[in-house]
């Protein structure tokens, strides 16, 4: 899964939501939102934001999606051992050793994105909020099961709905259309 920085993120999520040639109204977008922990501090202190296009996403067409975490104490929250939140420091918040795990799930329940070997993790990596600051990332998927991990063959999912799921709390749908 490859990241963008916030505000390319945020652009990338714009374009998508911009009218084409082919369409004369603008592609929606869906947003959900939950209080969850994060790090150090309890679920009613962050609030977790997620958006996706509402447009069916093509064969091969990169999933993109933005995240927006909002510490709402006053107080520093995070992974014990994770620097204070800078611009920049989105990469390896949602990965499997980050402390916002991304999933992707089909309508089985049967999780499809990351891969479902056990990865051995460290520690929780990530950045530490300040009190009151916000922090916009955005995401890829590349629509592949295998995501991109040696000894893998990569395979784009079957046509469908899924759901793209942070930290277990945050939920919003997404469908692979057909060609």
């Amino acid at each position: 899964m490859r990241f963008a920085a916030g505000i390319a993120g945020a652009l990338m999520l714009m374009a998508l939501a911009a009218p084409t040639a082919a369409s004369a109204a603008p592609n929606a977008t869906i947003t959900r939102s939950a209080a969850v922990a994060y790090g150090t501090c309890p679920a009613h202190s962050v609030m977790v934001t997620v958006t996706v296009p509402t447009t069916p996403f093509r064969p091969g067409q990169v999933v993109l999606y933005q995240v927006t975490i909002r510490n709402r104490s006053g107080r520093l929250c995070g992974p014990n051992h994770g620097p204070v939140a800078e611009v920049g420091d989105e990469p390896g918040i949602f990965g499997p050793c980050g402390p916002l795990p991304l999933r992707i799930v089909n309508v089985r329940g049967v999780t499809v994105y990351p891969p479902p070997e056990a990865i051995r993790c460290p520690a929780f990596l990530g950045p530490r909020l300040r009190g009151h600051q916000t922090l916009t990332a955005g995401g890829s998927w590349d629509q592949t099961q295998g995501g991109g991990r040696p000894a893998r063959v990569d395979h784009l999912m079957p046509r469908g709905a899924y759901h793209l799921t942070i930290a277990g709390e945050v939920s919003v749908p997404l469908v692979l259309s057909q060609p």
